[in-house]
């Protein structure tokens, strides 16, 4: 979700790990604004695979 705009100003930006599985993970990210304001926050479903040996 977008909450606001920023301008030309230096964001900072956090993210965190919900759930790491066999094979996808879930995360969170939150950007705010020099006056610590939230900006965007955003949740993400990601698929992993790994490669097979052989």
């Amino acid at each position: 979700m977008i909450a606001r705009g920023a301008g030309p100003v230096t964001l900072r930006t956090v993210g965190k790990i919900v759930k790491v599985g066999r094979i996808a993970g879930v995360a969170d990210a939150w950007v705010f604004d020099p006056d610590n304001k939230l900006l965007a926050s955003r949740r993400g479903a990601y698929s992993a695979s790994m490669p097979e040996h052989g």
